[in-house]
């Protein structure tokens, strides 16, 4: 009640100084207009109700009808009322002006509403404004016929253009001609209502590529119809080249697993599981990298045989470089165990690389059985052998 009365002290000047305006007028122009002693009281109430809403509208009330009662009404200088027709016309000017009162009271309210929901939107446009114009992404809002109708700042940038030279013309102006066709796949999805996500490829002003994430959803009016597509799109030009520079590091790295001469190599992990495999001798021993993709060593090799890979494979999970030979298929094999880390101390994957030292043997083999002939010759003919180091 206190805040009621105290509020805004210089409306509450106005709706006194109007009352007392009212009655000096009044005064002045009473022989021409008696009887009509409410004639300048109505506009007094009003203006104050106006500018002050219900407070004004009591204060000015009350002290019209003082004035009235006092200044205007037989016997005058005096409080009494001697005609009831007087103290009619007293309660129907109280209860207009208190209408009155009641009804600006309102009108002000909802225009102060007003005011506060227009600073409140304009400061809620600023603020997307500034978020808009300072995102990391580019952000387009598109008519239905692919103009741009806002660009942002980033998105301009992206593509080496100002932000004027861009707005009005349209995406396939710079999309790469090899990605329009998934730009009027797009286009085609929104008209439908879907929300699009691709990878889209601009030419930018310096004739580079630069690859963008593109997310675009349809744009309503309060009717529902579909009036324009909004788009944010983020440069993925790194990633792009990052993932290009992978997959030829892959293929590099299958091609050389793949050609490996006499060799095969498998990564294996702590269960003895093949991740991945490949070299020509997978070949020889009639396997293939997806026939063992998934399977345990115990699942593809002979029980003689991992028995003693076995050993070998848990010193490497240990950290422990380690190798064995094995006999598969007629084969000798130098399996050599290398540790993987995946982080720092512990081995996650292990590299077993099996090299195909048949010849080798085999030649080891003639050559153990020449040296054997060549000493029972020399035995058997009594013949004397020495070197002489030059």
């Amino acid at each position: 009640m206190k805040k009621f009365w105290l509020k805004n002290p210089g409306h509450l000047l106005i709706a006194v100084l109007l009352p007392v305006a009212a009655s000096v007028l009044q005064w002045i122009f009473w022989p021409l207009i008696d009887p009509f002693i409410w004639i300048w009281f109505f506009p007094a109430v009003f203006f104050s109700a106006r500018i002050d809403g219900m407070r004004g509208a009591l204060i000015s009330t009350i002290l019209c009808v003082v004035s009235v009662l006092y200044f205007f009404i037989p016997h005058k200088f005096s409080f009494s009322v001697a005609d009831p027709k007087y103290l009619l016309s007293v309660i129907i000017f109280i209860t207009m002006a208190l209408l009155v009162g009641y009804s600006q009271e309102l009108l002000i309210s909802h225009i102060v509403r007003k005011r506060k929901i227009e600073a409140a939107l304009n400061e809620s446009e600023q603020r997307y404004r500034q978020i808009v114009e300072n995102s990391q992404e580019g952000i387009i809002l598109l008519s239905l016929e692919g103009e741009f109708l806002y660009v942002n700042g980033r998105f301009a940038e992206m593509l080496g253009y100002s932000v004027e030279e861009v707005l009005g013309k349209k995406s396939t102006d710079y999309v790469s001609e090899d990605h329009c066709v998934e730009v009027q796949e797009s286009d085609q999805q929104l008209k439908m209502g879907v929300r699009v996500q691709k990878e889209i490829k601009f030419r930018k002003k310096d004739s580079n590529i630069v690859w963008t994430l593109y997310n675009a959803s349809p744009v309503y009016d309060e009717n529902g119809n579909h009036i324009r597509n909004l788009a944010t799109y983020i440069d993925i030009t790194n990633r792009k080249k990052l993932e290009e520079e992978l997959a030829l590091s892959e293929q590099l790295h299958t091609l050389m697993i793949m050609h490996l001469p006499n060799s095969a190599i498998h990564i294996m992990d702590r269960n003895f599981r093949y991740i991945q495999s490949g070299g020509s001798q997978l070949i020889k021993l009639g396997l293939t990298g997806e026939m063992i993709r998934g399977k345990t060593m115990f699942d593809v090799l002979p029980p003689e045989v991992t028995c003693v890979m076995k050993q070998s494979f848990l010193k490497a999970l240990e950290g422990e470089e380690s190798d064995c030979e094995t006999i598969f298929k007629d084969l000798y094999l130098l399996n050599i165990f290398v540790p993987i880390y995946k982080q720092e101390r512990v081995v996650d994957n292990v590299l077993v690389l099996s090299i195909d030292m048949s010849n080798h043997r085999k030649a080891e083999k003639e050559l153990l059985i020449a040296k054997e002939k060549l000493n029972l010759a020399l035995e058997n003919a009594n013949i004397g052998v020495w070197d002489w180091d030059l």
